[in-house]
Order: C-alpha cells, then sequence, then structure tokens
C-alpha cells in the first residue's frame, strides 16, 4: 500500500488515484493526486459511501484529523497528506478499522489507474 501511495505522487495523468478497499464487503477509501505529478496526496471519502453509524464514525474521527466535510453536490471528507504516503497508507488502515470497524485481518485490495 505504502509503494503504491508513493507511486500516486510520481503520476502523470491528471486523474490519478489509489484506492484501498475490504475484498470481502467492499468498503473503500480513496487517495487521489489532483493536478500535476508532485502534487499533494489527497483523501476522498464520499458521504454517499457511509451508513448512518459509520457516518456518526467518520464524523468523530475526521474531526481530529482537521479533516471536514467538503461543499457542493459531491460531499466528501477530503483532506491533504502532502507527500506524506506513509501517513496516508496509516490513516487508510485507520478509516477501514474504525470508520468501517473491519477486523485486524481484512483482506486488502489495492486498485490504481
Amino acid at each position: 500500500m505504502k509503494a503504491a501511495l508513493e507511486a500516486l505522487v510520481k503520476r502523470t495523468n491528471d486523474d490519478a488515484f489509489v484506492t484501498i478497499k475490504d475484498r470481502t464487503s467492499g468498503k473503500w477509501v480513496q487517495f487521489l493526486v489532483f493536478g500535476r505529478p508532485g502534487d499533494p496526496i489527497s483523501l476522498y471519502l464520499p458521504l454517499k459511501a457511509l451508513d448512518d453509524e459509520e457516518a456518526k464514525r467518520a464524523a468523530r474521527y475526521f474531526a481530529d484529523l482537521g479533516i471536514s466535510v467538503s461543499d457542493g453536490e459531491f460531499q466528501a471528507y477530503v483532506g491533504s497528506f502532502d507527500h506524506d504516503h506513509e501517513r496516508a497508507a496509516k490513516v487508510a488502515i485507520e478509516v477501514l478499522m474504525t470508520i468501517y470497524e473491519l477486523p485486524g485481518d481484512f483482506e486488502m485490495q489495492i486498485q490504481a489507474n
């Protein structure tokens, strides 16, 4: 996962992303690079992907990180991790285990475009 996130900031396509998800439940969190290679890694987690209980846990979790819901039609938690792919990887695991309450032995799937 860290390697996929590290490679993300070097990619040249303008829609670069890495999705980290649980193979069984399909629950996921996504990281994007908006713009050019070298731009910061941004977390993206749309509210529509969360049920009511997950949304409550997300509000508490992201408040502690200083990340809020974006304005606009597609409301989502969006937060920058600069170029810190290790911190982004840590947050990805925490999102899957804290917000989605997945077990510690969940089967991770990583997808990149």
